[in-house]
């Protein structure tokens, strides 16, 4: 089986991806290793919909280790919402949402992601581990998993690793993974 995920960018302008595009993106991308941002899968990417704005997004990643465990993730950042920590709530409790949301958003949005490990885990523990990359997302995006946000992740393990630690203590690194690498995300 060979999942795939893609965001929904072609209200930015860009043409319907062709074949030959395709073989050109690859090439590119070949030489590109190691660059984040609005390149790749992250060139049309915004967020800020929410707040009536289409503020650039693109890629980002991040590592976290336990041990000899690690946890990397890979995010294409395409929200409706955007990275904020604080929800927008007074001290008196008013939930504030902003005039100018755009409602329903004029366009699709999807954030998508990989997280992979060196742990060894079960397909079923790999399920509770994309759960936990969700998790990330909900920590590090306001609003998060909206009706209009396609949000997928999957999560892979290749089993190198010597120590065999808990599933949620995978999971957990998958949440924060995940959240470190939607704040390396640069925006604007």
């Amino acid at each position: 089986m060979c999942p795939a995920l893609g965001i929904f960018d072609l209200a930015e302008g860009a043409e319907p991806p062709t074949a030959e595009s395709g073989y050109a993106a690859a090439a590119n991308a070949a030489r590109a290793v190691g660059d984040w941002g609005r390149v790749g899968a992250g060139r049309g990417a915004t967020v800020g919909q929410w707040r009536g704005e289409f503020l650039p997004a693109g890629i980002g990643w991040s590592a976290v280790r336990f041990r000899d465990v690690v946890v990397e993730a890979v995010v294409v950042l395409n929200a409706f919402g955007e990275p904020l920590r604080d929800l927008p709530v007074t001290s008196d409790g008013v939930f504030e949402w902003p005039d100018g949301s755009l409602l329903p958003p004029v366009k699709g949005n999807t954030t998508i992601g990989v997280v992979s490990t060196n742990a060894a885990l079960s397909k079923v523990e790999c399920h509770l581990v994309a759960q936990g990359a969700h998790d990330g997302l909900a920590r590090a995006v306001t609003p998060p998993h909206t009706r209009f946000d396609g949000d997928a992740f999957i999560a892979a393990s290749t089993g190198g690793a010597r120590t065999r630690p808990d599933t949620d203590v995978v999971r957990a690194m998958a949440v924060a993974a995940v959240e470190r690498a939607i704040d390396s995300v640069e925006i604007g």
